[in-house]
This record gives C-alpha cells, structure tokens and sequence, in this order.
C-alpha cells in the first residue's frame, strides 16, 4: 500500500493544476506566485459587490486579458492592472 493522498476525481490540486497550466501557457510561475494573493483578493472584493456572480472570474480573466492584448506579463504589471481595476471597484462602493 502506497502513502499517497487521493484527490477526487476531476482536477488535481490547485498549486498541481496551476502549475500544469502555467506550464502548458509556457508562463513562468513566479509570476503567477507574486501576483496570486493580488488577484484572488480583488476576485473576492468582486465576488462580494453587488452585480453578477459571475463578474468576479471574468474580472480575473480581463486582466490577464488586457496582459495580452499589452504583450507586459511581467508581475509589476499585472499588479498595475490588478490596481485599476481594484479603484474603479472601489468607486462604485
């Protein structure tokens, strides 16, 4: 018997999917590891306001969106992102 922990089915763990996926994105995962708390917290501040439930995910998608479309992935410019979109939530509070 191996000491292994079992996931349920579907998705592995997050840090093992997120890993697979930054892989797969050819994305280095430091990035990801500095702009993370960043963006999860602005997901949740969006999660909480007022509107559709399904804004906080999309949020996130816009900003890596807007790192596309700039061609800048680099963290201080994600966090930038991260920064306005967090003031334009905040102004509507």
């Amino acid at each position: 018997m191996t000491d292994v922990a079992l996931e349920p089915e579907g998705l592995p763990a997050a840090e093992t999917w997120l890993e697979e996926i930054c892989d797969a994105l050819h994305m280095k995962r430091k990035v990801l590891a500095a702009v993370t708390p960043s963006i999860i917290d602005l997901v949740h501040h969006v999660a909480d306001s007022p509107g559709d439930q399904d804004d906080a995910p999309l949020t996130a998608f816009l900003i890596g969106f807007a790192a596309a479309k700039d061609g800048d992935f680099s963290a201080e410019a994600v966090q930038g992102r991260v920064n306005v979109v967090a003031r334009t939530l905040d102004s509507h509070r």
